[in-house]
This record gives C-alpha cells, sequence and structure tokens, in this order.
C-alpha cells in the first residue's frame, strides 16, 4: 500500500521485459509503415497511415500490479479530499479561531 501512496515501487525483472517487448512490437508495427509508404501505391498509403493511427491509440504498457496500485492511489487521495471537506463543514466552512487569535 505505501507502494500505491507513495508512488514508488520496486521494479520487477519480468515487468521490463514486459516493456520492452511491448516497445518492440510497436517498432515493428512502423517499420512495416514505413516500408509501405516507400512503395509509392495509394492504397499501401492508407493502409501505412492506419498503422500508425493503431500504434498511436494503442493503450499504454501497464501491468495488473501498477494498475492496480493506480487505483489504490486514486482512491486513498480521494478519501483524503473528502475527509477534508468534511472537515471544513463541520467548522462551518472556516476554520476554528485558535487561541490567541483576535475577534473582529
Amino acid at each position: 500500500m505505501r507502494e500505491a501512496v507513495e508512488g514508488k515501487s520496486a521494479e520487477r525483472p519480468w515487468e521490463k521485459q514486459i516493456q520492452s517487448r511491448q516497445e518492440g512490437i510497436r517498432r515493428r508495427y512502423l517499420d512495416y509503415a514505413s516500408e509501405l509508404e516507400r512503395t509509392g501505391e495509394a492504397t499501401d498509403q492508407t493502409l501505412a497511415r492506419q498503422m500508425r493511427e493503431f500504434v498511436r491509440d494503442m493503450p499504454t504498457i501497464e501491468t495488473r500490479r501498477h494498475a492496480l496500485s493506480r487505483e489504490l492511489a486514486d482512491f486513498v487521495k480521494n478519501r483524503q479530499r473528502q475527509r477534508g471537506a468534511e472537515r471544513k463543514e463541520d467548522s462551518g466552512g472556516h476554520d476554528k479561531p485558535r487561541d490567541g487569535d483576535r475577534e473582529k
């Protein structure tokens, strides 16, 4: 849980391998698109453009652990925000005067 809240995580060797593999796949799609563009054929140009759009629209590389960690961090931040809002409501929308504060 600390990893999620602090935004830090220990690297796992398999995650680097997953990322490397995904980057390789994306790179191959773009290489194929470049080859298609060099043919000069209109249909190949269209397919190359579609391939580039496909790669651009691919989801970010994220393991299940990263997704759960992100969701947990979002939950904790929202919970803290809610508690802050509840405290403000309890104090009437402003902070209570502290000892030594003068009333005007």
